[in-house]
């Protein structure tokens, strides 16, 4: 949305730059800035998606937005994406993009693409975009963004941002550039929340799923645990040597936690490792598992199927929180470390039993009992 004058009237902008009125955008093209949501920006060699938040308005103004975002890419994940049928998709063929924008409680809870061509498909799931950073979207997306289709490019140079290193020298013009048909542009409504707490059985959280779904159930104990990595504030910081074209400074700020180390970009300025601009230490590795955890889910407590945390298409996740398109709804889940989801187990176990007697306070129990045991 444009900046506003006064309380309501958008403001038609000065300075444009031969943008239309009205226009704004993250990096203040036309002289106005506001936050950003690029579903699809792309050529036949990559394809970018990004979330762009701002700082809170001041009197309907904008005063910064990052210029960067969250994004994500298809240069991430080598030959998904590219003229010729050994890309997962095939640019120089029609293929389909479908952008979800979860939500809970009128709060963004993420943003994910899924790439699809015939019976393949590349997902791109902005797993590093956190909740306070979604948060911070929620109020521009709620109250409604204009969507803009164009066609531009620029140098090599300028549009390393997108294509770095695929296009190399290449500029967006002459026989670089083609045609682009983008068609059949809808927006629907996501699967349905969670099931109503009507339809949770009383006599036990241990039931059958739906004949031919993986099967959710008690949480086993190094069956259902995978690894992932978190910070380890014990181990010492030592510099980052940036390793082919895909490592810079821009690739170090949003590193975060890849292949068991933590990155740190800082500039030079008070640097943990000696005067690096880039530096690493590492990551501590735990094992956890992920469970339903909404009390009023008819799943709740129970281990997400391996089968559906596998397929991106299924299963998105924001840092420890995630979210299950199965059985026809979507579900809230949390990833809880091993030890952790066993207390969570024997409570639920003790439940099924018998050792707690229903007096209509179990779902109250139950979310009690995943707050201590998260």
């Amino acid at each position: 949305p444009p900046p506003r004058e006064g309380e309501e009237k958008p403001h038609a902008g000065t300075g444009r730059g031969g943008q239309p009125k009205y226009y704004c955008d993250a990096n203040q093209v036309g002289g106005q800035w506001c936050p950003e949501v690029d579903i699809m920006e792309a050529n036949n060699h990559a394809l970018q998606s990004t979330l762009h938040k701002c700082d809170a308005p001041q009197n309907g103004h904008y005063s910064y937005c990052d210029r960067s975002g969250c994004a994500q890419s298809t240069n991430e994940k080598h030959g998904s994406y590219g003229p010729g049928s050994r890309y997962t998709i095939d640019t120089t063929r029609p293929f389909r993009l479908e952008t979800e924008f979860p939500a809970e409680g009128g709060m963004l809870l993420g943003m994910r693409a899924v790439l699809r061509q015939d019976e393949r498909r590349v997902v791109l799931a902005h797993e590093d975009c956190d909740r306070e950073y979604l948060a911070a979207l929620t109020a521009a997306m709620r109250d409604g963004m204009s969507l803009r289709i164009t066609y531009w490019g620029d140098s090599a140079e300028t549009m390393a941002w997108m294509d770095r290193p695929v296009c190399g020298d290449q500029a967006c013009k002459g026989r670089n550039a083609g045609a682009a048909v983008i068609s059949d542009l809808s927006v629907t409504a996501l699967p349905p929340a969670p099931q109503s707490q009507a339809a949770r059985p009383t006599q036990s959280p241990w039931w059958p799923p739906a004949e031919g779904s993986p099967a959710a159930g008690p949480l086993t104990e190094r069956a259902a645990a995978v690894e992932h990595w978190v910070p380890d504030a014990s181990a010492p910081w030592e510099c980052h040597h940036y390793v082919g074209d895909q490592q810079e400074t821009l690739w170090c700020a949003g590193a975060g936690i890849q292949g068991g180390y933590e990155y740190n970009y800082n500039a030079g300025q008070a640097s943990p490792c000696g005067g690096c601009w880039c530096c690493k230490r590492k990551a501590k590795e735990v094992l956890s598992v992920w469970v339903f955890s909404d009390h009023s889910d008819a799943l709740f407590g129970q281990r997400v199927p391996d089968e559906v945390v596998r397929d991106p298409v299924q299963f998105t996740q924001q840092g420890e929180h995630g979210i299950a398109s199965w059985q026809g709804d979507r579900h809230f889940a949390r990833r809880m470390p091993n030890e952790k989801a066993e207390t969570m187990n024997m409570f639920l176990k003790r439940f099924s039993a018998g050792d707690f007697e229903d007096d209509g306070h179990a779902p109250a129990r139950w979310g009690a009992a995943f707050a201590a045991a998260a």
